[in-house]
């Protein structure tokens, strides 16, 4: 699927590029989180800088203004990241426009109706971009460190989101986006979904970069990278979203209240876990890659013996 094919379906469905999920509605909640994030920040001088070369730091970012302006002039930071690599207005832009797309195709009720169902893998990758360009970025720039950090976070969230999406499709016999808003009927294909959508929950924090693995973003992919995280939060938010709207109950409080309950969630685990060390919960990432994994060959094992029994 090209992404001509995928705008050729958001414009026989336009609301859900400019107003719900994508457009209007997405950018208000990224908005309001950005703002709530940078009620909570503090000025920090810059590294080896005190007393008054400090405040001197600090007086001229406030003059040059907040975001990438003000930490162009602060060196080493790496906030003019972008501008390093060839073509950067597209680069940025395409940050904001191909998870914009993403959320703009999750599959939530009372959204426009599409002409036909998108993979799960097509709104990940889309969704995915702002980080790739952000770890492409910090490799090539003066924070090869925090480069390194979200690499290893992706390393670590990859695997786990590979194998729930495997498990929730064994349970609805399909990988497309709107898969997770069918519950199956029968027993093992129910356990499997959950067992799955359990999953998908407990790897949010490094998909979204929280907890143990919270790392700053470049400034020029901030917003992308927000916008990112609201569209992964969705999808995991998709399969309590339909537990809640069976029977054709699209009341706005089921919609929101699941991507809300898990957002509380993600910030306790966050406001708990931030300090702790990431490596020591790669490994307990690997723990639950190896049950996944486990849990994977079980499935497999029991449809081989019903198809052996038929």
């Amino acid at each position: 699927m090209t992404l001509a094919e995928l705008l050729s379906f958001l414009g026989l469905a336009w609301s859900r590029l400019l107003i719900f999920p994508g457009g209007l509605c997405a950018f208000v909640i990224v908005w309001l989180v950005g703002f709530l994030e940078q009620r909570r920040i503090s000025p920090i001088a810059p590294p080896g800088c005190t007393g008054a070369a400090a405040l001197r730091a600090f007086s001229i970012a406030s003059l040059r203004g907040t975001g990438a302006a003000a930490l162009r002039a602060l060196p080493g930071m790496g906030a003019a990241a972008l501008r390093s690599l060839p073509g950067p207005s597209p680069l940025a832009a395409s940050a904001v426009v191909l998870p914009w797309l993403g959320v703009a195709l999750l599959p939530l009720p009372l959204a426009a109706p599409l002409s036909r169902p998108i993979d799960l893998v097509v709104i990940i990758a889309l969704l995915e971009w702002p980080r790739l360009l952000a770890i492409t970025v910090d490799l090539h720039t003066g924070e090869r460190l925090r480069g390194m950090q979200r690499l290893a976070a992706a390393l670590n969230g990859y695997p786990p989101l590979a194998l729930a999406l495997i498990l929730t499709a064994e349970g609805t016999g399909t990988l497309e986006s709107m898969g997770l808003l069918r519950i199956p009927e029968g027993t093992p294909a129910l356990w499997w979904f959950w067992i799955g959508v359990g999953a998908l929950i407990l790897t949010l924090p490094p998909l979204i970069e929280a907890g143990p693995f919270a790392l700053d973003a470049p400034d020029d992919l901030r917003f992308g990278m927000r916008l990112r995280a609201l569209g992964i939060v969705l999808i995991t938010a998709l399969p309590g979203i339909a537990l809640l709207t069976r029977g054709g109950d699209n009341d706005w409080w089921r919609i929101a209240l699941p991507p809300l309950a898990l957002t509380g969630a993600i910030w306790l685990v966050h406001r708990s876990t931030r300090h702790h060390s990431a490596q020591r919960w790669a490994h307990v990432y690997l723990i639950l890659d190896v049950l996944l994994t486990l849990a994977l060959l079980a499935a497999g094992l029991l449809a081989l013996r019903e198809r052996l029994v038929v």
